[in-house]
């Protein structure tokens, strides 16, 4: 089986190494990472833009390289440019360094990137760890987790077609052993956006602030990952709504 794995925190981080290193348990693994971090970027695609991509060594027999480019452009570039010999049987995203949960995946690089694989007619996986604190004890626990669980999921995926799985571990990973198949939750922020005078007429913006704890669904992600479950939630490829456009034809 041959697996490509990318990410959004850069191909340096901890969370990609040994994701890519416990994979090699299942087939040969190909890495196309970001040369550095680049959350938030959603599906930014580097049109025109020259990308430089580098051989990096992860060991292990791993093909890795790093590229200067978003995670949907190591994906494009990765399956259509540098691997473009190799069909792939699954693409992972992760492991992220912080939570994709709600209505933030509509941000994150993570899941866009495993979208672009699906895109790519690959079957693909988002993976996060609810944590901020690089531990590699706690990547060792997410991946002997996530190892059982991608055992269920090959004898599973010719019924997963046309959506990812986002997957979600909990801070507490000690203590999660439970999967949960869970809806899409929301996710609101409060102080998101922070100001600073510079000079007369130019100012500095941030966009950061911290999640408010509202009420949830209790089969949503949002409210899973509170009971300390690791959440599994489908995520669609396609922003079309043909139950709307229905409506539209009708009363337009």
């Amino acid at each position: 089986m041959n697996i490509f794995i990318t990410n959004d925190d850069g191909i340096d981080a901890l969370g990609i190494r040994m994701l890519a290193k416990a994979m090699r348990r299942f087939g040969q693994v190909y890495v196309v990472a970001p040369d550095k971090e680049y959350s938030g970027m959603s599906r930014s695609i580097s049109i025109k833009k020259p990308l430089i991509a580098k051989l990096h060594d992860m060991g292990d027999s791993i093909n890795a390289y790093s590229l200067s480019g978003s995670p949907t452009d190591c994906v494009k570039i990765g399956i259509e440019g540098i691997f473009s010999e190799v069909k792939f049987d699954l693409l992972i995203s992760g492991i992220n360094r912080g939570p994709n949960l709600g209505t933030d995946v509509f941000y994150s690089g993570t899941v866009s990137a495993a979208l672009e694989g699906l895109y790519q007619n690959i079957n693909s996986i988002a993976v996060s760890f609810c944590s901020f604190h690089d531990n590699e004890e706690d990547y060792e626990k997410i991946c002997d987790k996530f190892e059982e669980f991608i055992k269920e999921y090959l004898t599973k995926r010719n019924h997963i077609g046309n959506f990812i799985l986002n997957i979600n571990f909990p801070h507490d990973i000690e203590n999660a052993h439970e999967f949960a198949i869970t809806s899409l939750g929301r996710r609101d922020y409060e102080n998101v956006i922070a100001k600073k005078v510079i000079k007369e007429g130019v100012f500095e913006y941030i966009i950061g602030g911290e999640p408010i704890l509202e009420e949830e669904a209790s089969h949503s992600d949002v409210w899973m990952i509170r009971e300390n479950k690791i959440t599994v939630t489908p995520v669609y490829n396609s922003l079309y709504s043909h139950l709307h456009f229905e409506y539209l034809k009708k009363n337009w």
